[in-house]
């Protein structure tokens, strides 16, 4: 009876495994990157507000104003393909950008909409 039960949990043990959603899903459509609906407020906004704005505002670098959406939204016009380069490189005076703020950042550029 001893022998069957030290059989029973040595099998009960090995049967246990830990499990998490990336293991299980491989991050894509279970992940938490929400890029269905990326608009200026409040993700860009926000990514800006926290990433970027504290050199580039008000002029402090001349031409590359990001501290809100028409100064965006003319930077874009001018040189849209930069500040997509700079931010898909993700390499920019030590800033880093998430994955997720990078796929969020990259579907926003497409439609870049308020």
């Amino acid at each position: 009876m001893k022998q069957l039960s030290f059989y029973l949990l040595l099998l009960l043990l090995s049967s246990c495994y830990s499990e998490n959603k990336e293991d299980l899903f491989g991050g894509g459509v279970y992940s938490d990157c929400d890029t269905n609906y990326v608009n200026y407020n409040p993700v860009i906004k926000s990514m800006f507000d926290n990433k970027c704005i504290s050199c580039h505002q008000q002029e402090w670098v001349p031409g590359c104003n990001l501290d809100s959406f028409p100064a965006i939204m003319l930077y874009i016009e001018n040189k849209g393909e930069l500040l997509y380069t700079t931010v898909k490189n993700n390499d920019h005076q030590g800033v880093f950008l998430t994955p997720c703020e990078i796929k969020q950042f990259s579907k926003w550029m497409k439609n870049p909409a308020e």
